[in-house]
């Protein structure tokens, strides 16, 4: 009776491990960021977790080197990526494109993330 009983603690203590850190986990997400240079390569690939209503400005200020302007247009106003981690636009001849999950983003980056998504980030010239 006696080695049932320890071996079923055992058991339990191995279950509580192996479950705990999900349940002591407030991530709500993760992401996987994606920069490209103007030679199209691949500069940085990353999978970050991110916790409530975040942005995915937030996300890239927290993680990455940027360099950003606030800006209004019209009725609304928002935030224009001008450099990431070395890669950078002039914007009169390039922009950075943000695509989300392989489709062009129409919310720019102070869209909120999604659970999965893929967020590319890429240099386009102006034609």
């Amino acid at each position: 009776m006696r080695v049932f009983l320890t071996l079923l603690v055992v058991a339990l203590g191995a279950a509580a491990l192996w479950f705990l850190p999900s349940v002591l986990s407030d991530a709500e997400g993760s992401v996987t960021i994606e920069i490209y240079d103007a030679n199209d390569e691949l500069v940085v690939r990353d999978t970050h977790e991110f916790y409530g209503e975040t942005t995915l400005f937030d996300m890239l200020k927290e993680h990455y080197d940027i360099t950003y302007e606030e800006t209004s247009f019209g009725a609304g106003s928002g935030k224009i990526l001008l450099a990431i981690e070395g890669v950078e636009t002039d914007f009169t001849n390039n922009f950075l494109y943000l695509e989300k999950n392989e489709t062009q983003s129409f919310y720019g980056i102070d869209q909120q993330l999604e659970d999965g998504a893929v967020y590319t980030i890429s240099v386009r010239r102006v034609e």
